[in-house]
């Protein structure tokens, strides 16, 4: 097939044109063996940092090698785009550009994550085919006259990514699908009966009083620097905080650095895992404390390791040395779930996690769990950031596999919190009905794990 373009022709008679159809050096190199040669290197040189960056951690990261290849293709694109436009060789300049705009696109997409990088491969894709119809149209007359290779590769490829998604997710429902059940089977009980039902609308209507719902904004901060304030508001926070001058590190002090205990920098986010599991170990050891007093005075339970019931009173629990020994804490959150949750979910930022500290409380009945979540709130130990009712009709029970509990978000307050510097750590809190608690199983467990993997949360 041949490139229709307009020529101009002799008409002298048995005259002879003589047509070059090899390319310019300049053009042909950067069109054709600079931009597939970066790329084809980018990709090669990314394989071998991923290889490798465990053992050498000079070694960039590889998705900043493969943006370089299509960095120095889209350089070898435009500099042939360019010459081309100077030459005037319009059939060069268009396609040339038709391959550049697209791979513009690549080079932003290697920098994203999740899912906005599939939205940058649909982009290229859509472009790349979009592109190459307009210029079999301008040449050939026919949209359709040939296939975009990549464009039609790179589809291809999303479409499998979209697909294998969508697999995952049908997986994981399949997985849970069981246990969903039986929570369904057990909720939809507690609704049919009518002192249940009135337990559960009661503890609706607590939750809307109390008015923290589960949309309010929460993340882990920093405690607020005085000296960083313009000189009015810095006097009025170190006035407010001289009777806690106690909880203000000397050497910190000295240093100019006055941290305000018990404020929080809301523009200085939390950045450092190590950081938050030091304020997790503190915050989980005077959560613990509160507990004790929360299900002594409520009825709560714990559960045990090793005898008839999984889960006992607190206040049984106490008085029996052979039952206390075998209670069972809960521990706080793995490194290894910790780094799961930052790369799947939260985009490396540890200020999203909120519960490296978590405990829970067991309870017989709706009312004991209701009079609990009062108690909790107006403790005057804790502070209580955002509440999750999935005690709730409104509520969605797939989205946790068919399980429901009511989640709260709190801080510790007091004295001992501040001195500890764990007086703003995030920490999470549960509050269950004994037959929620009783539906899991290490079996069970597993296989939300199992399904929670596929879904890659």
């Amino acid at each position: 097939e041949f490139v229709q373009v307009p020529v101009t022709l002799s008409e002298a008679r048995g005259e002879l044109d003589a047509w070059r159809l090899r390319p310019r050096l300049d053009v042909f190199a950067g069109y054709h063996i600079v931009a597939y040669i970066s790329v084809s290197i980018g990709c090669c040189l990314g394989l071998s940092a991923g290889l490798l960056r465990d053992r050498l951690k000079f070694v960039p990261p590889p998705h900043h090698l493969i943006a370089l290849g299509f960095t120095m293709s889209l350089i070898g694109m435009v500099t042939a785009l360019t010459i081309a436009r100077i030459d005037r060789l319009d059939h060069i300049f268009l396609e040339a550009v038709s391959r550049a705009v697209p791979t513009l696109v690549l080079v932003f997409t290697c920098y994203l994550k999740g899912f906005l990088f599939f939205y940058g491969l649909w982009i290229y894709a859509f472009l790349n085919i979009v592109f190459w119809c307009m210029i079999c149209q301008h040449f050939w007359h026919n949209p359709f006259a040939t296939a975009s290779g990549s464009g039609v590769l790179m589809l291809i490829l999303v479409f499998g990514s979209l697909f294998a998604r969508y697999w995952a997710l049908y997986s994981s429902a399949i997985l849970l699908r069981q246990d969903q059940m039986q929570y369904d089977k057990l909720w939809k009980e507690l609704c049919g009966n009518e002192d249940s039902m009135a337990c559960i609308e009661h503890l609706g209507k607590v939750v809307r009083m109390i008015g923290l719902d589960d949309k309010n904004y929460c993340r882990q901060h920093n405690r607020l620097r005085a000296d960083t304030l313009p000189p009015a508001l810095k006097a009025k926070y170190l006035s407010q905080a001289s009777a806690r001058r106690a909880a203000m590190y000397p050497l910190l002090l000295d240093l100019g650095r006055w941290y305000l205990p018990g404020r929080a920098d809301f523009r200085n986010q939390i950045n450092s895992l190590d950081q938050l599991y030091a304020q997790a170990a503190i915050a989980n050891l005077l959560l613990n404390e509160r507990l004790q007093v929360w299900a002594e005075r409520t009825g709560g339970k714990v559960m045990v390791v090793g005898g008839e019931n999984r889960f006992v009173k607190w206040t049984d629990a106490k008085q029996d040395p052979m039952i206390l020994q075998k209670v069972e804490w809960t521990a706080m959150k793995r490194h290894g779930r910790a780094f799961e949750k930052l790369l799947r979910s939260y985009r490396n930022n540890p200020c999203c996690l909120l519960d490296v500290c978590r405990n829970c409380l067991v309870f017989e009945d709706m009312t004991s769990l209701t009079n609990a979540l009062g108690i909790i709130v107006t403790d005057e130990s804790v502070r209580v950031e955002r509440l999750k009712n999935r005690m709730s009709s409104d509520y969605h029970s797939k989205e946790t596999g068919g399980y429901r509990d009511v989640c709260i978000n709190l801080k510790m307050c007091g004295k001992a919190a501040e001195l500890l510097g764990a007086e703003l750590h995030m920490c999470e809190f549960q509050l269950i009905l004994e037959d929620f608690a009783l539906l899991r199983t290490s079996q069970g467990h597993g296989r939300y794990v199992q399904a929670r993997n596929s879904r890659g949360t």
